[in-house]
Order: C-alpha cells, then sequence, then structure tokens
C-alpha cells in the first residue's frame, strides 16, 4: 500500500489499529511521518483514517479517536469537549470499518454488525428518541454490514449483498425517494450493485458496473446532473 502524506482533514479522526501490539502513543508520530496512512474517506469536519500497520486482515482491530467530542461523537463514554491524542473506544475488539459525519460516528465490528454513537437529534445513529450516545451502541439486529458513510444529520451504509440503505435526517440525500426522515436503516430502492458511498450534505454512490450515481440537495449544481434541481433518488451522472 502506497504511503499518502496526511492531511488537515478536520476536527474528530478516527484509527483501527491491529492486536499485533504498537502503542497508542506511536500513533500521532506515524500520522506525521505520513507512515502507510491512506484515507478511507474525506468529509469537511472528518476523517476516518486506517492503517496499514495498525490493521491486518487476521488480527483483532481495536478502534481509537481524536478530536472534537461533539454530543459524545468520540464514543467513549465520556462527555470530555475534545482529545488531542487517540483515546481507545470501548472494550469490544474486531472493528472493520469506521465513519464520522458531522456530530455522529458510525462503525462495523468484524461480525458485520453495525454500531453506532454520538449525535441522535435527527436518529442518524439509527436508533430511536433523540438523545446522544456516548458510546458505542448496535444498530439493529442484522450482521451482514459492509460499507459506511456519515453525512450531516444521516447515515447510509452497504450491506454483504451489496444492498444500499439510508437512515436519519429529513432530507433528499438519504435517497428514498421523499424528505422524510427514517428512524432506522430502510433500504434504496431494490438494486442490489451498490460497491461505494460517500455522504455529506449530498451523497454519491458508485455501483459495481462502475456508474457514478448521484442524489440530495442541489442548488449549487453539486449533484453534477446538469441541473440546480434536488433529487430525492439516485440519478445517473
Amino acid at each position: 500500500m502506497d504511503d499518502v502524506s496526511p492531511k488537515n482533514l478536520g476536527r474528530r479522526r478516527f484509527l483501527i489499529q491491529s492486536s499485533i501490539g504498537i502503542p497508542a502513543s506511536s500513533i500521532m508520530s506515524r500520522i506525521g511521518a505520513g507512515t502507510a496512512v491512506v484515507a478511507m474517506a474525506e468529509k469537511a469536519l472528518a476523517q476516518v483514517l486506517p492503517n496499514a500497520t495498525w490493521r491486518s486482515r487476521s488480527q483483532v482491530s481495536t478502534l481509537w479517536a481524536m478530536g472534537l467530542n461533539t454530543q459524545g461523537a468520540i464514543g467513549d463514554g465520556s462527555s470530555t469537549a475534545s482529545f488531542s491524542s487517540p483515546v481507545h473506544i470501548g472494550a469490544l475488539t474486531k472493528y472493520s470499518a469506521a465513519a464520522v459525519g458531522f456530530t455522529h460516528s458510525l462503525a462495523i465490528r468484524q461480525d458485520g454488525t453495525l454500531w453506532g454513537w454520538g449525535d441522535n437529534s435527527t436518529n442518524q445513529v439509527g436508533l430511536p428518541g433523540s438523545a446522544a450516545y456516548l458510546s458505542p451502541v448496535q444498530v439493529g439486529a442484522s450482521t451482514n454490514w459492509s460499507k459506511l458513510a456519515a453525512g450531516n444529520g444521516y447515515s447510509l451504509a452497504i450491506k454483504t449483498d451489496s444492498s444500499l440503505w439510508a437512515w436519519g435526517a429529513a432530507t433528499s440525500a438519504l435517497g428514498v425517494g421523499d424528505i422524510s426522515g427514517r428512524l432506522s436503516p430502510v433500504q434504496v430502492g431494490a438494486l442490489t450493485n451498490w460497491n461505494q458511498i460517500t455522504a455529506k450534505n449530498h451523497t454519491a454512490a458508485i455501483k459495481a458496473d462502475g456508474t457514478l450515481w448521484v442524489w440530495g440537495p442541489n442548488t449549487l449544481g453539486q449533484l453534477g446532473d446538469g441541473t440546480t434541481a434536488a433529487k430525492s433518488s439516485p440519478v445517473q451522472v
């Protein structure tokens, strides 16, 4: 895996560290040196950073975080305002993926279960009610989650069958055909050929055939479909 120099990527970062034994104190120096750091998902306010050395296919992986802890988005169980160095998130291990929104966070364990924490005022964590969660809580009972994206008050995920799911704020960025919020994950259409997904205030995804699809607010033409009209369902670019 190529080395990538780090960027100033925002207010909160997550790291997945394997059980090979690299101490947390060395993580920041490794980031600073740009050692095998690869960006998984880039947001305006947050970034998920796995490391090729820390994460191993055959090793148990632990989750670490740093930065702002707005609404408990770090997930360490505290209301501490921010963390300037990595903190271990929970006692659970075997995390395989993580994503960060503006004030909430998501992760998938290696057993395929989905976990969320932080701000839940628009149900972006995927649980009923509006109270924030200060540490990871399981979302639903499914064990076939594969990929994640977290936007501004909403979330999306792809399952191992390549189906796409969305939940959270009342926004066209969910892609479910209307602008009503969803309390828990609901499928976006009936197709099972989704491969990649990213989210901020609007959403973009790539299907297995390599085609690009977008949806959500479009006042600035950010969807790239030649219009400035919002789209509440995926449209091809």
